[in-house]
């Protein structure tokens, strides 16, 4: 895994020489830091402003495809002109379309049952959070004390073999509660490439710093740009790196720079 900076001007080169660009970005961790209260982690302007003018190009198509719910993430972006997949991507929400649902009816009645049962659970394990998002459950333990997320395991686990229809998946201090459906980030990029661009595959720019993130990274090919953001990992199969969501500031700046203002 190389660092993204040492490569810029080969990636560079790519981009510039391509007719269309699908740039997809994680939120939490890589567009903004990580912080110990979900609601915090707020964009900045000048990182907005970068977003907005960048998915004003001709040849790039931006989406932000998170763990969020599509209302959270999309109020939390605040532009409407962008592609927004919620949820891992169990909601999508294309400019001027009905939102896509990936669940169903009956999915949200189980999520809802198993919501009032794990409340009941959870009283009294300090600095555990549970997160209501629509149909997923999150359980926050980045401010609990340690040990917190192996109960939090045990506790979904024990839920979800009763409910069949469910399933648990786990991600950096939070394990949710799901619809026991085929989705990911990597199902939601497949989607937005087959939907969007029928006649001509755009060279897809992903970045991520979750293992949630895997997923996409996994189904992008030789030509495309898959970029883990944090300390340099063996385990994550992106080609490049970058340090946090600083430099993926820095590096939406360069792509301006490169794509609008050169």
């Amino acid at each position: 895994m190389k660092y993204l900076f040492d490569d810029w001007d080969k990636i560079a080169g790519t981009l510039r020489s391509s007719a269309k660009i699908l740039l997809l970005l994680d939120y939490d961790g890589t567009t903004v830091p990580i912080q110990r209260a979900p609601e915090r982690a707020r964009l900045d302007e000048e990182t907005r402003r970068l977003l907005h003018e960048l998915s004003g190009a001709p040849e790039v198509t931006l989406g932000i495809i998170s763990g969020r719910s599509i209302n959270d993430i999309s109020s939390m972006v605040g532009l409407d002109e962008l592609i927004y997949a919620g949820n891992h991507g169990l909601e999508i929400l294309l400019p001027g379309r009905p939102m896509k649902k990936l669940y169903s009816e009956e999915d949200l009645h189980l999520i809802f049952n198993v919501r009032k049962e794990l409340k009941g659970q959870l009283d009294d394990i300090t600095g555990a959070i549970i997160e209501e998002k629509g149909p997923i459950i999150a359980l926050h333990y980045r401010t609990a004390p340690p040990g917190t997320g192996d109960v939090l395991l045990e506790a979904a686990d024990n839920l979800v073999s009763k409910n069949p229809g469910l399933a648990v998946r786990q991600g950096k201090m939070v394990i949710e509660i799901t619809p026991d459906r085929d989705f990911n980030k990597g199902v939601t990029v497949k989607w937005l490439l087959e939907n969007l661009f029928p006649a001509e595959r755009p060279v897809v720019v992903f970045a991520g710093d979750d293992v949630s993130d895997e997923d996409a990274f996994a189904v992008l090919g030789q030509d495309d740009v898959s970029i883990y953001v944090g300390p340099q990992p063996s385990h994550f199969s992106a080609r490049y790196y970058i340090k946090d969501s600083m430099e993926t500031r820095q590096f939406l700046f360069k792509l301006h720079n490169l794509l609008i203002s050169p």
